[in-house]
């Protein structure tokens, strides 16, 4: 019992020190309010920037690139150093062109509507176009 009572004091001492040292190093603590649209902002720039390095791993990329003179590295090293409004308007970009192909399904899409509105308007009496449609 004797011992526990000498040795309180530098143990004491020792905490407080450990405690003034702990609250002298972290500083004070800050909080603020987030707006949701920056964090929904700085997310999409991260997933954004996934996307298109996922993209550049495809072998039809690289062959593209190599094809453009462009190393892949460098085009990595290009996609690092986008900022996060640049990666927003990119992916926008990639979002709005066709995944591929050509116009012949938009070709024949059109044809067949110009073809059902003359139709119906042959059908209706307002033209004469089709020979197989009678009144």
């Amino acid at each position: 019992m004797r011992y526990v009572l000498s040795i309180r004091k530098p143990v004491a001492m020792v905490m407080i020190l450990a405690f003034v040292n702990l609250i002298l190093c972290l500083g004070p603590a800050s909080a603020a309010m987030i707006d949701t649209s920056d964090m929904l902002h700085k997310e999409s720039g991260q997933l954004d920037k996934q996307r298109l390095l996922t993209l550049l791993e495809r072998q039809e990329v690289q062959q593209k690139l190599q094809a453009w003179g462009v190393d892949s590295e460098t085009a990595r090293s290009r996609i690092n150093g986008l900022t996060d409004r640049e990666l927003s308007q990119f992916s926008q970009k990639m979002g709005a062109l066709p995944a591929g192909g050509s116009a012949v399904g938009a070709i024949v899409g059109a044809g067949l509507v110009i073809f059902i509105v003359l139709l119906i308007t042959d059908i209706l009496g307002y033209t004469n176009v089709f020979t197989f449609v009678r009144r």
